[in-house]
């Protein structure tokens, strides 16, 4: 029986901007922005702390991938 995945695990932004996610304190923040340096804005204004980029996570070819490669 197929399965759908959880929001989490599939792109969600909008045409026009990259699906990225930063995994905060109580799980994902889903964000949709321009490029890597607008998406650690709009994490660092959905989290309490600083946000870590190697939280970062970016949509590419059908899978979050990290946007800093450790």
């Amino acid at each position: 029986m197929f399965k759908q995945r959880p929001y989490w695990e599939k792109a969600c932004a909008d045409r026009g901007f990259v699906s990225y996610r930063y995994n905060g304190p109580f799980g994902y923040v889903m964000i949709g922005a321009k490029d890597d340096d607008d998406a650690y804005r709009q994490a660092a204004r959905s989290i309490e702390q600083l946000p870590n980029r190697h939280m970062l996570q970016v949509w590419r070819n059908d899978q979050y991938v990290n946007v800093v490669q450790a």
